[in-house]
Parts: C-alpha cells; sequence; structure tokens
C-alpha cells in the first residue's frame, strides 16, 4: 500500500505509518446527523405546535367557557368522590391542560408522554360518563398524535436543543515538533 506523501529517507517509518494509520481512522464519536427537513420534520412541527397551541386553548376555554360546556361532561361521580363541586373540578383541569401545553412547547419529548397519559385518563373519565363514548374515540386518538410526538421529538431533539456549548474550550493534546531531517540534497551539500 502506498502512503499519500512520500517518506524521506531521514524519516522513521513509524511515523509514517501514524500518519497513514490517523488518516484512515474513523473517530469513535462519529454520530449521525439528522437533517431538521422533509416530510418527517414537518410532521413533528405540526404536531408540535398543535399539542402546544390546543391544549392551552382547551385549558383556558375550561374558565371563559367559550367553546362549549365543559363541566357537562365531567362524571358526576367525580365530584361526589373529591368532595368538590364540578365548576372546581373543571377550573383544575383547565390549569393543568395549561400547563402541559407550556411542557410540550419546551420539552416536546418529556410534554408527548405527558400528553397522552393525560389523554388516556380523559378517555377513561369519559367512558365511565354516560354518553362520552364518541369523545373517548376522539382522545384515545389523540392519544396516539401526543406518542407520535414523542418519539419523533427524540429523532429532532438535536433541532429543538441544540448542544450546550462549553465555556472553555477542552484541551487538545499537543504533540511536540520533531527535529526537521535535512532531505539527501541538502545532507550532500
Amino acid at each position: 500500500m502506498a502512503l499519500a506523501h512520500p517518506v524521506d529517507s531521514g524519516e522513521p517509518i513509524e511515523h509514517a505509518v501514524e500518519v497513514a494509520r490517523q488518516r484512515l481512522t474513523v473517530p469513535a464519536a462519529a454520530t449521525a446527523v439528522v437533517v431538521a427537513e422533509g416530510p418527517a420534520w414537518h410532521a413533528f412541527q405540526l404536531l408540535h405546535w398543535a399539542f402546544v397551541v390546543l391544549p392551552i386553548v382547551a385549558g383556558a376555554n375550561k374558565f371563559f367557557q367559550t367553546l362549549g360546556p365543559w363541566q357537562t361532561s365531567v362524571a358526576p361521580l367525580f365530584s361526589d368522590v373529591l368532595g368538590v363541586s364540578v365548576r372546581s373540578i373543571s377550573y383544575a383541569v383547565g390549569a393543568a391542560e395549561g400547563v402541559m401545553g407550556i411542557i410540550v412547547a419546551f420539552s416536546p419529548r418529556i410534554g408527548g408522554w405527558l400528553m397522552a397519559a393525560w389523554l388516556w385518563g380523559i378517555v377513561v373519565t369519559q367512558l365511565i360518563g354516560p354518553g362520552y363514548v364518541d369523545v373517548a374515540l376522539r382522545d384515545a386518538a389523540l392519544s396516539l398524535g401526543a406518542l407520535a410526538l414523542a418519539r419523533l421529538a427524540v429523532q429532532f431533539d438535536h433541532a429543538i436543543n441544540p448542544p450546550i456549548q462549553r465555556s472553555r474550550p477542552e484541551p487538545t493534546t499537543q504533540t511536540t515538533p520533531r527535529a526537521r531531517t535535512p532531505a539527501r540534497s541538502e545532507r550532500a551539500a
């Protein structure tokens, strides 16, 4: 095998072999870079911002009731067991949904899992109450979107959470310069 550059007769062969070995060696910490573009990236962005905006809007609506009467969807069983009014439960749910929307905004990898668990809890409560099976099915389907968001967030973590730069550069190992050996033409002179 020929080396990338000719070896001077005075240069030790070990040094030349080491240089060739360094050129052929792949760094051990090489990682695949996922590009933040394409259909998967667009799906991630769509799910990410949908699970930020919609829970915040739904949570705010629990206080203002402009989109619908949410208090009717709370099973009376919960009010009786907890000993609080349905309106208080609705306010607590609204606050929790707003907080989860904010968590998804800043940490979709964790927020996606939290949102899926929250939606599964809603599915259970809707199945307990009378007449809300269609809402339970809708929320079960939404939980799959939250799971997809959490999984895609793992793939695009570098795009949403850039690596933290160290405050000081990492130490580099410096090799001591070797004394230059004169070439044949210089030795003969």
